[in-house]
């Protein structure tokens, strides 16, 4: 990148500000400049604060744009200083670029390593005993790239600055960037599942799945981009936008049993957006190629959300019960859709999909139990049967309906202890109907 461009470029995340820009072999040690010690060479202590969307995080992990960063520091004053007349200094290294100063209205300024010329960021007549916080980063407005942060206090009777030798290290990366690899970007998801080296149905179709000839594309999206889902950049998908254009399983699944969550208010539901379950960071990915929701570490959870606290509620025998055992889900999805595929001989879909039935599986990857559903294809007098971790959207607010022998005497239950099989569905042929298991 040319200097100029840089220049342009800092000057708008600066709010306008155009300055020209130095490099960072800047010098630490000039006539009249101030004695610099590190925190770890004094009494001074430094504990660093990082959160990322309100949530306590590591330096260490992925970060994206869409991602809301704060970083503080808590500054425990050198005995000797104690009471003395101080000041306090954030300096930030924008891509090992570019310096930044905190300014005394909390702006990020640029500096060109003097330190003859550091602005303090904030000043103080006494040095306190207790520990000073100090807000480094509320939001970066944008910013993409690496970020090394040094935070240091001065005695400004002897002059010397205390500051951290080993800067705060994390790096952000751009929305445009993790997309394009995110499962939004890729929809590698249904390829993934039909892969013959995943013992998926390409190894009885033969047929690639980028192959144009190949049935499956006609009704699963390909790739998005920001206009799929945003009118405008920032702003927050709407449920409609999520639904009708993409995720049109779960649409049909708010036909029959509308979820309390994307309810709308008057009707005693939540009013949510899918945004708000589905944060940013999970939709827009975080850089690594993954082939599965499942996969993807940025995961909804109901406790985690900060939502329901108190996900196990005293006096309930279900909870206290079953709360280490089953997810959520397990009782609170009132059922799972499935369209028995299109996967029938002749690649056509059954109508209509079936809405009153919830299979439970045992996931592998947390050991809890939760919902599944099965997926059919058939095709060269081949099939394919699979049943797999899947969360119906269906969550409904009263839960008074379920109760032990709603899971524990089903009919599937009973028929799986007297025979040893379990039935899902029959399919008869002189009416051309498929009737299907019906409860959990």
């Amino acid at each position: 990148m040319s200097p100029k461009k840089l220049i342009v470029m800092l000057a708008l995340m600066l709010g306008g500000l155009v300055v020209l820009l130095f490099p960072v072999n800047v010098p630490w040690a000039e006539d009249g400049a101030p004695t610099l010690l590190k925190f770890s060479d004094t009494g001074a202590e430094l504990t660093i604060r990082f959160m990322v969307n309100d949530k306590p995080a590591t330096t260490d992990q992925k970060w994206v744009t869409s991602d809301k960063i704060n970083l503080s520091v808590e500054i425990k004053i050198d005995k000797s200083d104690v009471g003395q007349n101080g000041a306090f200094y954030v300096v930030i290294n924008w891509n090992d670029t570019v310096f930044m100063m905190k300014d005394d209205q909390g702006e990020l300024q640029p500096w060109q390593g003097d330190l003859t010329e550091l602005v303090a960021y904030t000043t103080t007549e006494q040095l306190p005993e207790t520990e000073t916080i100090v807000e480094v980063i509320s939001g970066l407005g944008g910013m993409s790239g690496k970020f090394a942060v040094f935070v240091g206090y001065q005695n400004t009777q002897t002059g010397t600055l205390i500051y951290n030798g080993d800067p705060v290290t994390f790096s952000v990366q751009s929305v445009q960037k993790v997309l394009s690899n995110s499962l939004h970007g890729t929809t590698r998801g249904m390829g993934h599942f039909y892969a013959k080296e995943q013992g998926g149905f390409e190894q009885f179709t033969h047929i690639p799945y980028e192959d144009p000839n190949l049935p499956c594309a006609s009704c699963h999206v390909e790739s998005t981009g920001c206009t799929t889902c945003h009118d405008v950049p920032g702003d927050s998908p709407s449920n409609d936008k999520c639904l009708d254009s993409c995720h049109k399983r779960q649409a049909f699944e708010q036909k029959f049993n509308p979820d309390v969550h994307l309810q709308d208010k008057a009707a005693g539901g939540a009013g949510l957006k899918c945004a708000d379950c589905h944060s940013a960071k999970q939709v827009h990915g975080d850089g690594t190629p993954y082939n599965s929701l499942h996969e993807n570490p940025n995961k909804v959870d109901c406790e985690q959300s900060g939502c329901h606290t108190n996900v196990v509620i005293a006096g309930k025998t279900m909870h206290e019960t079953h709360h280490e055992d089953l997810d959520c889900a397990s009782c609170h999805v009132k059922s799972t859709l499935t369209c028995y595929s299109c996967h029938f001989e002749d690649g056509s879909a059954f109508e209509p999909p079936i809405t009153d039935w919830k299979i439970l599986v045992k996931s592998v990857a947390t050991g809890k139990v939760t919902t599944g559903n099965v997926q059919t294809m058939a095709a060269g007098g081949n099939t394919l049967f699979v049943v797999a971790p899947f969360f119906g959207h269906t969550i409904q607010k009263d839960s008074s309906s379920i109760t032990c022998a709603s899971c524990h005497n089903s009919d599937a239950v009973r028929e799986y202890k007297e025979q040893g099989t379990m039935t899902l569905a029959t399919w008869h042929e002189d009416s051309k109907t498929l009737n299907n298991m019906k409860g959990v």
